[in-house]
């Protein structure tokens, strides 16, 4: 499978954007990313993995409204805010 393939060949790089309480705010920290169970996995060949993360805050009551994955081939194209490879756009 393409995608295998690719997850095979080069480490992923997932970027997490989060909105919190509908506004980014620099008091929230995300952390402890992962997919599938796992802190830096290579080679994963599942083609819906699970992703998950902690979201820690200052401030009380502070929740995640949305969330946007990027997975790109380079760490330039992530730094310009690419996903050639994968752009969840934004999920709610």
């Amino acid at each position: 499978m393409k995608t295998a393939n690719i997850i095979r060949r080069m480490k992923v790089v997932v970027v997490l954007g989060m909105l919190c309480g509908g506004a980014f705010s620099k008091a929230a920290e995300v952390k402890d990313l992962r997919t599938e169970y796992r802190t830096n996995p290579l080679g994963i060949e599942i083609c819906s993995p699970r992703l998950s993360w902690i979201i820690t805050s200052d401030r009380r009551g502070e929740i995640q409204t949305a969330y946007e994955l990027l997975v790109a081939s380079t760490a330039q194209l992530l730094a310009a805010g690419v996903g050639d490879l994968w752009d969840s756009r934004g999920a709610q």
